[in-house]
């Protein structure tokens, strides 16, 4: 078969013969056409490309490649590849090449996307020109696999071919070769028109030669076309081999990857010295060590010493017997200890491949079921119990004896013993029946039995359950102390219920109901009944008071929900004969063991004389009373005496309070009064300042002039002001600010003002120093912070800090003050009237120059 650069000559050769003309006798050497039955661009072009986006995971490439069967319907067809698509438009594109060597490489494909391994976008053709050798000749310089895209005239794609494929079609493209017969033909009219000659004198005549010289062409093309159809045939059966191999292949790794993926094991190569050649792991965090940190390097060099010497040990093993060994150990991992199993065996060339799986949750396990094992057997024997395990017939099938009470066998004579031969008869009846009734019901048996032994009766209760088919377990438990418990518990309660009869008070119990279920004699003769009687009864049945049975009832139901003790000073109580009597009553919750009140103990105690005593007391508290009365008699003339005098006083009040307004009045009216004095003395600056021509006298005057408008603006506020010692200094700032703007003309569009000032009343003592602060800050940002009408910010802000001091911050985002200017130091009269008004109000104050020009001014707590 010729070699690809064989084909790659002949192929160009071919292009050559169809296009040059021959410059011996001025001919255009064509060759016949080769007739297909089906046409050959249509088994090289594939018209239903996989098509992915940038997004799409490689895996899922893998995936729909790997079922693909293009090339077992077309072996013609290109390798198989996915364009790639994004919006309507191509912009990469990925082959199953391309794929395949990631698979074989150690990258992970987990979370890999096409975008992060696609190829640049592939040449594009026109549909029409994949028929023409002159568009498809121009891409021979590019490499035969080079894959083409076939758009149609509308830019729409229809297929994905590769170069090589297009040229060797082309050869045998019938319409390529009907146009290369148009071209004989016209060059043959050309001929007999004189208008092509040859180069040389031919002694045949022309008719002649042309017939001889087409005969010789058209042998050569046969031999030189039949040649290159046995090589396309073979190259086309290689490349069908080829690609065959390749797809299988290509889906075996991808078994084996997707199936080496799937177990959570770790997959090391070694060599017999213990050093690492390669890994296989799909989450990195398994790992003991980074990959960069053990590749190339020996085991003992990355494990502990100890680990690195066992898994050496196994590894040697394994070289010698050729045989899979397993070793377990375990690896300090952040805060705790992981178990592993390594299972070695050999692998090619001298090689061996360690499978490493985390066996933590299975040695866990293990322990956990020794513990419980070990639990189990603890618990056996703490049981004090007798256990026999026995079937149907009364056969002895296991024995574990009694910790701390005799039996009838000892425990090693029971075996292969029946039930009738250990028991008395009467007692062996007995248990056999209840046996039989277990296995018949499959529930659980109790009954209580007693046992003579070396001349001692001994209670002892029996529970039989069923432990599988046709067998019981019989536990034994000695109760004979329990009977006695419950003997001497008795006896005592009968001595309660005597002690409870003779207390006076009413003693009862009673459950949600209201029924009685314990009562003493006291409350049976009250309501003319016995003991007995009461009890299971509830009040309604003895008591003819309705309302008192239902008072008695909520109580009853209010203690057991709140589980809350609950006294009752006063209630009435009706006996049988209709009579009345109070009582003192206290209610206490009973609980459960679970917790829970399920009755209510009450204790009442009568009080009836006591409160025969209160109505006697209640005649004495009326007749104090009446003396009380006229007491109080004479103490009303005392207080209207005392009235009078009260009155008096009032009319004195509001005389002096006609005082302080006309002192108010009088105040407001001195303010205002300055007021219009200072605003005088503004307006005869700005007469002064009409004179003068000097800038600078002018900006003196300004200054001065602003300065007597902000204190003349701070007495009209005090004069409007209700409290005459207080101003609003939020009112102020911003009347002040906005007079500043517009004594400089400044207009809101170039700078504005940005004023945020808490709601807090200031002395007046106070306000002054503070406004003309405010005053020389601002007229300083409005004339030196903004040059050339630059636009900009001026920010006034009053807050309270945490430490309960008032700060004044003035600040702009203009060009700012000169570093090296000491505004401490400054010859300017408005730093040095800052600075001064600072310390008289006991501030300090601080300059930020980072944006612009930030004042904070830190005061005291202002009264």
């Amino acid at each position: 078969m010729p070699s690809l650069s064989a084909q790659k000559r002949m192929l160009r050769d071919c292009k050559f013969l169809l296009l040059q003309q021959l410059p011996s006798d001025g001919l255009i050497m064509l060759l016949n056409p080769l007739a297909l039955p089906v046409n050959p661009l249509e088994l090289v072009i594939d018209r239903c490309p996989l098509r992915v986006t940038p997004q799409t995971p490689v895996l899922e490439v893998a995936r729909l490649m790997s079922v693909s069967d293009r090339l077992l319907a077309s072996p013609a067809l290109p390798e198989p590849c996915a364009l790639v698509m994004e919006a309507g438009r191509l912009v990469g594109l990925v082959t199953a090449q391309q794929i395949l060597c990631l698979m074989v490489s150690d990258m992970s494909l987990a979370g890999l996307c096409v975008a992060e391994v696609m190829g640049e976008p592939p040449l594009v053709l026109q549909e029409a020109e994949a028929t023409a050798w002159t568009a498809v000749g121009a891409l021979l310089p590019q490499p035969q696999t080079q894959y083409l895209v076939i758009v149609d005239e509308r830019e729409q794609i229809i297929g994905v071919a590769t170069l090589e494929r297009l040229c060797l079609a082309l050869l045998s493209y019938p319409q390529e070769n009907q146009c290369l017969e148009q071209k004989w033909a016209t060059v043959m009219t050309q001929v007999r028109d004189g208008q092509l000659r040859p180069t040389q004198e031919a002694p045949q005549p022309l008719e002649t030669a042309l017939q001889i010289a087409r005969a010789e062409l058209e042998n050569q093309f046969e031999e030189r076309t039949a040649a290159l159809r046995q090589a396309s045939d073979e190259l086309i059966a290689e490349i069908v081999h080829h690609r065959r191999t390749e797809v299988q292949l290509s889906r075996r790794t991808f078994e084996l990857k997707t199936i080496f993926q799937a177990f959570p094991d770790l997959y090391f190569q070694v060599d017999v010295d213990g050093t690492i050649l390669d890994y296989h792991a799909n989450d990195h965090d398994d790992l003991y060590v980074p990959p960069e940190e053990f590749l190339g390097k020996r085991m003992r060099d990355v494990l502990p010493a100890s680990v690195a010497k066992e898994i050496q040990a196994a590894i040697d093993r394994v070289v010698v017997t050729r045989t899979l060994v397993a070793v377990e150990y375990s690896l300090p991992w952040q805060d705790t200890h992981r178990h592993f199993e390594a299972r070695i065996l050999p692998f090619l060339d001298q090689k061996m491949l360690v499978i490493v799986r985390d066996i933590s949750d299975r040695i866990r396990a293990e322990a956990a079921l020794r513990k419980s094992e070990a639990t189990t057997r603890a618990l056996l024997a703490a049981i004090p119990d007798l256990m026999i395990r026995m079937n149907s017939a009364g056969d002895y099938l296991d024995f574990l004896p009694a910790k701390n009470f005799k039996t009838v066998v000892s425990s090693t004579g029971w075996q292969k013993k029946n039930v009738y031969e250990v028991m008395p008869p009467a007692i062996a009846q007995e248990r056999m029946f209840y046996v039989e009734r277990a296995l018949q019901t499959g529930m659980t048996q109790v009954y209580e039995f007693e046992l003579c032994l070396e001349g001692e009766t001994f209670t002892e209760e029996a529970r039989i359950a069923v432990s599988g088919e046709d067998e019981v377990l019989v536990i034994v438990r000695d109760i004979t102390d329990r009977k006695q418990a419950e003997a001497a518990l008795k006896a005592q309660k009968e001595f309660l219920c005597h002690v409870i009869d003779t207390v006076p008070n009413l003693i009862f119990v009673k459950d949600w109901q209201g029924r009685f279920t314990l009562v003493n004699q006291t409350l049976a003769n009250m309501y003319g009944t016995s003991v007995e009687d009461l009890l299971g009864k509830t009040d309604a049945d003895f008591n003819p008071n309705s309302t008192e049975v239902a008072q008695f009832l909520q109580a009853d139901r209010e203690v057991i929900l709140r589980m809350q003790d609950k006294v009752i000073p006063e209630e009435t109580v009706t006996d049988a004969n209709g009579r009345t009597f109070w009582f003192q009553t206290i209610k206490k919750p009973l609980l459960s063991p679970d917790g829970k009140a399920y009755q209510v103990l009450g204790v009442a105690t009568d009080i009836t004389a006591h409160k025969q005593a209160e109505v006697d007391l209640q005649l004495l508290n009326e007749a104090l009373e009446l003396k009380v009365q006229k007491r109080t008699n004479a103490l009303q003339a005392v207080n209207e005496q005392l009235l009078t005098e009260i009155t008096e006083r009032q009319r004195a009040e509001e005389q002096i309070k006609l005082s302080l307004r006309e002192k108010e009045v009088l105040l407001k009216e001195i303010h205002h009064r300055v007021k219009n004095n200072l605003q005088v003395i503004s307006s005869l600056l700005k007469l002064q300042a009409g004179s003068i021509k000097e800038y600078h006298v002018l900006e003196i005057l300004k200054e001065s002039q602003n300065r007597v408008r902000a204190m003349a603006l701070l007495h009209e506020k005090l004069y409007q002001s209700e409290d005459l010692a207080k101003v609003n200094f939020a009112e102020y700032v911003h009347s002040l600010v906005a007079n500043l703007f517009r004594s400089y003309g400044v207009k809101s569009q170039t700078i504005t003002a940005k004023i945020n000032v808490q709601d807090i009343l200031f002395d007046i003592d106070a306000v002054i120093p503070c406004g003309l602060i405010i005053n020389e800050l601002i007229s300083n940002s409005l004339k030196y912070a903004f040059p050339e009408n630059q636009k900009g910010e001026v920010s006034v802000e009053l807050v309270s800090t945490e430490a309960g001091e008032c700060q004044i911050v003035v600040s702009d985002n203009g060009v700012g003050l000169p570093k090296e200017l000491d505004f401490y130091h400054t010859e300017s009269l408005g730093l040095q009237l800052v600075c001064m008004l600072t310390e008289q109000l006991e501030g300090r104050i601080e300059l930020d120059r980072s944006s612009g020009a930030v004042f904070r001014i830190s005061l005291k707590p202002i009264k």
